[in-house]
């Protein structure tokens, strides 16, 4: 059966990797041929003075680096980030290096948040069947509850990037984060109860889902496209590793299941705060328009 199962997740394998082509010199956007939204009409980036000048980046040198502030909190100090407190309405992407974004302090609340929103998933993950057989005998009924969360946690990623698309990902994000906890706090109260339980996982699944399908989509807006792969991969190394010290320190503590699921509660309750503080300076920004465009002009979004 194993053996079955490998075989399968490798043809899949394959077949995604097959799917990650580059797309032909007919399909690629021209970009002096670009749209930018401005209240609700069409307009070209380019200034009608010749291809290659943009008006944007024109705006761009005459804003003064002063005035640029990434917010007043003490919380997110040095650099000032570009997309932050800002008076002109940018299209262009902000662009920055690994290097660059880990020296902004930007990138480490973004860690954060990405940690204390998602390790909550993990410890699920690792912990709910064990948590489940201290009040419910029925292995075979816990088995398939945790088989119908993980197909919540993959189904709910299209639901979570469908209500991003319609009130922005910021704000899905958030309530996200402060729905984890409060299903955490059902989750650890209704342990006698399979219906309640199995609820609970599955939405507690779910919820866990729109961490992996906004985080990407918030790195690429706020440290931009071109170096999206490594900038991600960073954050998400970091993400990987701190969860898994939180997770078996947890473990080597010896405390019971339901303490445990209180001190998760209150990290997930800490990641909503988060949440809420990357929304509040995120307020401000300008251009949240780009995220359509990339939409309308990609040969996927085309079909769609």
């Amino acid at each position: 059966m194993f053996q079955f199962l490998g075989t399968i997740y490798a043809i899949v394998g394959f077949l995604g990797a097959s799917l990650l082509i580059s797309p032909s010199e007919d399909e690629k956007p021209n970009e002096a041929g670009l749209l930018a939204m401005e209240n609700g009409e069409k307009a070209p980036l380019n200034n009608g003075l010749g291809a290659g000048i943009n008006i944007y980046d024109e705006a761009m040198k005459e804003e003064d680096p002063k005035t640029i502030r990434t917010s007043t909190s003490a919380f997110v100090k040095g650099r000032g980030h570009q997309r932050y407190g800002s008076r002109v309405k940018f299209t262009t992407t902000f662009e920055l290096t690994t290097q660059q974004m880990i020296r902004d302090s930007l990138c480490w609340l973004v860690i954060a948040t990405k940690i204390c929103t998602g390790v909550s998933g993990f410890y699920l993950a690792a912990t709910y069947k064990n948590f489940a057989q201290t009040a419910i005998s029925d292995d075979h009924f816990i088995t398939v509850v945790g088989c119908l969360g993980c197909l919540c946690s993959g189904l709910s990623r299209t639901f979570w990037g469908t209500m991003s698309d319609k009130f922005g990902h910021f704000q899905t994000l958030e309530v996200t984060a402060y729905m984890s906890p409060v299903f955490m706090i059902l989750y650890t109260l209704a342990v006698r109860s399979k219906v309640a339980f199995g609820i609970c996982v599955c939405t507690l699944y779910g919820l866990w889902g729109a961490s992996y399908c906004l985080m990407p989509t918030i790195a690429a807006f706020l440290f931009g496209e071109k170096h999206m792969g490594t900038n991600y991969g960073f954050i998400f190394l970091v993400f990987g590793l701190s969860c898994t010290a939180i997770i078996d320190t947890c473990g080597a503590s010896g405390l019971s299941f339901g303490a445990l699921n209180y001190v998760f509660i209150f990290i997930g309750f800490l990641g909503a705060g988060l949440c809420s503080h990357i929304r509040y300076l995120t307020s401000k920004v300008k251009d949240e328009k780009v995220l359509k465009h990339h939409r309308a002009t990609s040969s996927v979004g085309s079909m769609m």
